[in-house]
């Protein structure tokens, strides 16, 4: 009677009914994250709920690949001796628990890959989705503060994301996502997504380009001088050519646009080429506290917390202490209350020290080996370019911790990874 009703649950859990009520609860999840909604932390939970069971089949079959199980179970005992460590080097101020969120959020990606089972149709529908979010965010953040108005009229604007960075990476991030649904394109109504996934685009490069932020407009700008490289089996050297072309015309017009000659013009005033030319210099005494240097500050001042501390870090609280004991950081009013570092790598090295980075890197090496592995050539060069950009994005600011940051990466892998769902026959 228990086998029975063992293989009746089953059944049920790996059901295409259950199947595509699970995928309905994720494009549910991506379209109401972005807005804010309290919904899709509802829509969240029920991914991570109604996956558990799939996840259990899929451990109790001896045959599956469990590489990405044991890096979850990994991250979580990282940042327990993390936690213990702390107890020890921290006492007065290590917390009275574990905090195990950290590292763990970065795997609901696993969860929702069950249910994409790396179809092409639910990817793009998927990603879709997201595009569709961004764009219902910013009108209705324009609708209730007319945002464009102020936008065009060159005031930086962040249409609520966070801060301006937020909006620019997902306005980046969209337009990439523009790009891949177009080259997939094909059916029925071609020409009317194809006129949609244009306005996307257009729109994306006006979000990008009001929000006003350079590290992602440097990373943007370094993906798109690689993407032709990435994809000249799929597109021909002539398109390649085109490309080009129309890039260098578009980085003109940019360039010359007073707004970005105005972004210049502020950073110099700043003094962030100050900055700039003291660092390549090598005089890392006194580095004014520019937009940059206050980046290039917080680590120098992380350096002192990872070599006391270099192999388990000092957990998560550690990473809010090292600003909050710099004298040079807490003598100055406008940056005090500053907590993190603007940069992802150095917050693992200071919470979870070269144990913790050293899991960064297998993480994304496992990913980039899955996805490689399991895609065609579109698909495979869609995800380099995204993860050159998004590990080069994180050098200058922790989206891998913050909300919207962590929903590019779980959507965006979660479309990609390929986590199929264990046979009907597991026993």
């Amino acid at each position: 009677m228990k086998t029975l009703r063992s293989e009746h649950f089953k059944k049920i859990i790996l059901s295409e009914q259950y199947d595509v009520g699970m995928y309905i609860i994720c494009l549910l999840y991506s379209v109401t994250a972005m807005p804010g909604l309290d919904l899709s932390n509802v829509f969240k939970t029920l991914i991570l709920i109604g996956s558990a069971p799939v996840l259990y089949l899929c451990c109790k079959d001896k045959d599956y690949d469990k590489g990405m199980v044991y890096l979850f179970v990994a991250s979580i005992l990282i940042q327990i001796i993390s936690w213990l460590n702390s107890l020890i080097v921290i006492p007065d101020i290590a917390k009275s628990y574990p905090d195990i969120k950290t590292l763990s959020s970065l795997f609901l990606f696993v969860f929702i890959a069950f249910w994409i089972g790396n179809d092409r149709k639910r990817r793009l529908i998927l990603f879709s989705s997201l595009i569709l979010s961004f764009v219902l965010s910013v009108f209705y953040h324009d609708y209730q503060f007319n945002s464009i108005s102020y936008a065009i009229s060159g005031q930086r604007v962040n249409f609520g994301f966070h801060n301006a960075q937020y909006t620019t990476m997902l306005a980046a991030v969209g337009i990439m996502i523009s790009v891949f649904l177009l080259l997939n394109n094909k059916g029925r109504y071609f020409r009317l997504t194809s006129v949609l996934l244009l306005l996307s685009m257009v729109f994306g490069f006006f979000v990008l380009f009001v929000s006003q932020s350079r590290q992602i407009w440097i990373g943007f700008f370094l993906v798109l001088l690689l993407a032709p490289a990435l994809i000249k089996r799929v597109l021909g050297y002539r398109v390649i050519f085109s490309f080009y072309l129309m890039l260098i015309t578009v980085l003109s017009i940019v360039v010359s646009s007073d707004l970005f000659q105005e972004r210049i013009e502020y950073s110099k005033e700043r003094g962030d080429q100050k900055v700039v030319e003291l660092i390549i210099g090598g005089e890392w005494d006194d580095i004014p506290m520019s937009s940059f240097g206050i980046r290039f500050n917080s680590w120098l001042e992380a350096g002192d917390w990872i070599s006391d501390n270099p192999l388990f870090g000092a957990s998560k609280v550690a990473v809010r202490q090292v600003l909050k004991t710099s004298d040079l950081f807490q003598s100055n009013k406008k940056i005090r209350g500053f907590g993190h570092l603007h940069n992802y790598y150095m917050e693992v090295l200071v919470a979870f020290g070269v144990v913790g980075i050293s899991f960064i890197f297998l993480f994304y090496y496992m990913i980039a080996s899955n996805v490689i592995r399991n895609s065609d050539n579109m698909t495979s060069a869609f995800f380099i370019i995204f993860i050159i950009f998004w590990l080069f994005i994180n050098a200058f600011e922790s989206y891998n911790t913050k909300f919207y940051g962590l929903y590019i990466h779980n959507i965006i892998l979660g479309g990609l990874f390929f986590m199929p769902k264990p046979s009907v026959r597991v026993t």
